[in-house]
């Protein structure tokens, strides 16, 4: 099976000029089975008022689940799941937001975890995602989060995103001591496509998954490149 995330910047192109089949040609060009996308727009204004989750799954053939993290422009915006599998048991985990007296300098918006159960033919699979915060108090609070989720976890699962941290920050590493990472030791850029200068995207597998290593595909459909692997149980 081949796992995907990619963070589509809700279907603008390396230079943001809207193109949202850009996006879809590189996921069906990619084959991918089971699918995170991070930066998604849900009717909202400043982009057509399209529905980019459900666009994508018809333009690809998957099924998708749709995480909700904010309102936004009259409509909404989140991350989503997709796959050629069926998708059941599909929860979103809000991450606590930073209290205003414990903010250093930065943008903050409100961010979630999801997870799904993927029913793939070797059996059952939990697939976490997410699109962590700019600033490192949200991260701290996404980290506890996901580390929480993980503990109480029964079943084989894989966590994938754009975790806006290098693959040699501590909170990267303390997800490291839960999971096996897929990248390499010496990382694959994947942001930003037109200069690509610093690793943000990740794919991770628990134990009882057998992972190759991760690679990077040069698209300039987004401002980030499709990271993917393949996995066996």
């Amino acid at each position: 099976m081949k796992l995907m995330t990619y963070n589509v910047q809700s279907g603008r192109d390396a230079w943001g000029q809207l193109r949202l089949d850009g996006c879809c040609e590189v996921i069906k060009r990619l084959e991918p089975d089971i699918l995170g996308l991070n930066e998604l727009r849900l009717g909202c204004a400043d982009s057509g008022r399209v529905d980019q989750p459900a666009y994508i799954a018809a333009k690809t053939g998957l099924e998708h689940r749709f995480a909700r993290a904010i309102p936004m422009a009259e409509g909404e915006y989140g991350i989503g799941l997709f796959s050629r599998f069926p998708i059941k048991d599909f929860k979103v985990f809000p991450v606590a937001e930073v209290p205003l007296g414990e903010r250093e300098p930065g943008y903050y918006e409100p961010r979630v975890i999801y997870r799904g159960v993927v029913c793939t033919p070797a059996g059952e699979m939990a697939v976490y995602g997410t699109h962590f915060g700019l600033t490192r108090p949200e991260r701290v609070n996404a980290v506890r989060l996901l580390t929480e989720l993980l503990d109480a976890e029964k079943l084989r699962h894989v966590f994938m995103g754009d975790l806006n941290m290098t693959p040699y920050d501590p909170l990267i590493e303390q997800i490291g001591t839960r999971l096996k990472t897929t990248h390499a030791a010496v990382p694959v850029l994947t942001c930003h496509t037109l200069k690509l200068d610093v690793t943000i995207d990740y794919i991770f597998v628990s134990e009882g998954i057998k992972a190759s290593t991760a690679l990077a595909h040069y698209s300039v459909a987004s401002d980030h490149l499709p990271v993917t692997c393949d996995i066996s149980f």
